[in-house]
């Protein structure tokens, strides 16, 4: 608008009130079909995140006592009192991949069962889940232990929404797409409209309480690298939901210092690595085989036989398709699943040479990739101190690159733990985060200074003591 229009309007709105400031532009959409992959567009997300079915799972209508006697069952010291009990639902809703609109399914969570209700608005609490396979059987909707983080979170005071993934369908319909294992996009966009969708959910209720639009992005493993790009899209894919903070527990911000260690020697990160070059090849549409990446020799044959394995539907153990190599010497797993030219172009710091992983990897971790930041969220990164899967060190040095771009970290790593036990661990302190974050609380003095390890809140007595 020329400055005399302006004037002009806004003089005519002290008659009428009805002259604003002018909107600010929205932010660019996000680069798409990168990598030399297929062009394609992002659809408009106005129309997506609607529910297509939903349906409650009476089980997990529970008590507080209930749910307090169940966490006591596994002598878990994190959460000691329960406030409300839950309900569950089972949700199938839209969203898109690649530019094509389809389906996807998670739980849904809300406070219930209890009197009284949460007084003051609740707030919506998206927890993105670990690693639990790459295929609709392993969506964990499917089963009573991946539907419990929901019972948990409703039972915290939130309303929870646990999407599967695309590509991960747990009921109706067979997924129509593939799951792209860290790939940021897929993640992100599947996970805004699941919190769209849930919303629109809990509308069609008696829940007994208030939404609060203000939503908590909270992630653990693959979970916290989804959690991070998901606030990452938020500004373009959802801006009308305001973020309160974002928790990443143990998350593989970066993964070219991981596939490092996948190929150094054979360790965890050597088997992560091999599902994550089958999912993303699948994904983006290249390379055409792995055959350049992995060895096919009799009888393991792994670039022929990788995605049958990893792929599989008869069983979701992410560690079935190395079972082959299981007994052999670790100096020797390594060179038993990957081609000695990828090994060494890894190991020599040229993986921009290896077409198109250095542009995968760079786009897939946070600080690398081309999606903008538009807003700097005060996020907690937790971490495990002895972490042999998203191994810490080059992700300590990974978060000092993100507070030097700006981003508003906090720092906690969980002394003596594994992979696993540092994101369960920490989870009061996890907790009392965000709890600080939606009362509006002063952010720590010392956002971005690394901390040594320490006990985190529910580690075991005796573990701390050592």
């Amino acid at each position: 608008m020329r400055p005399a229009a302006r004037t002009l309007c806004c003089t005519a709105a002290l008659l009428l009130a009805s002259c604003g400031p002018e909107p600010s532009p929205p932010p660019p959409r996000p680069p798409v079909a990168l990598c030399g992959m297929p062009g394609y567009e992002l659809l408009d997300p106005a129309g997506l995140g609607q529910v297509v079915a939903a349906e409650e799972i009476p089980a997990l209508s529970l008590k507080p006592s209930a749910i307090e006697s169940i966490i006591a069952e596994t002598e878990y010291m994190g959460f000691r009192e329960i406030p409300y009990g839950s309900r569950v639902w089972r949700m199938r809703y839209t969203t898109q991949d690649r530019g094509r609109k389809v389906e996807a399914t998670a739980t849904v969570g809300i406070p219930a069962n209890a009197d009284p209700l949460p007084a003051d608005p609740v707030a919506m609490a998206v927890f993105l889940h670990g690693t639990s396979g790459f295929s609709d059987p392993c969506a964990p909707s499917r089963s009573l232990d991946g539907q419990a983080v929901s019972v948990l979170l409703a039972a915290l005071g939130f309303v929870a929404v646990a999407p599967d993934y695309i590509g991960m369908n747990g009921f109706g319909d067979a997924s129509a797409t593939t799951h792209g294992y860290l790939v940021g996009e897929q993640a992100a966009i599947g996970s805004w409209d699941a919190v769209r969708a849930a919303a629109r959910l809990v509308e069609t209720l008696d829940a007994g309480f208030v939404r609060s639009p203000r939503t908590v992005v909270w992630g653990a493993s693959q979970g916290g690298h989804a959690a991070l790009f998901m606030e990452r899209y938020g500004p373009w894919y959802a801006p009308e939901i305001p973020v309160a903070t974002v928790v990443a527990a143990v998350p593989p911000s970066a993964l070219e210092p991981l596939v490092r260690k996948a190929v150094e020697a054979y360790s965890p990160p050597t088997v992560a690595f091999a599902a994550v070059l089958a999912t993303m090849r699948r994904w983006y549409g290249r390379p055409a085989t792995l055959a350049a990446e992995l060895t096919d020799q009799a009888p393991y044959r792994f670039a022929s036989t990788i995605d049958s394995q990893v792929f599989r539907t008869e069983k979701c153990d992410t560690a079935a398709a190395y079972e082959p190599i299981d007994d052999t010497p670790d100096e020797q797993g390594v060179e038993l699943m990957y081609r000695q030219p990828f090994i060494d172009a890894v190991m020599q710091g040229r993986v921009d040479s290896l077409d198109p992983w250095g542009c995968l990897f760079r786009e897939n971790s946070l600080a690398t990739t081309s999606v903008s930041a538009k807003r700097f969220t005060p996020t907690l990164m937790v971490y495990s101190e002895k972490d042999d899967l998203v191994v810490t060190e080059p992700m300590r040095q990974d978060f000092d690159r993100l507070c030097a771009q700006g981003q508003r970290l906090a720092y906690l790593e969980c002394r003596d733990a594994g992979h696993s036990e540092g994101a369960a661990w920490s989870l009061p302190d996890q907790l009392a985060w965000i709890r600080d974050r939606l009362a509006d609380r002063p952010l720590p003095a010392d956002l971005c200074a690394r901390r040594a390890p320490q006990c985190c809140a529910a580690e075991p007595a005796e573990r701390c003591a050592k």
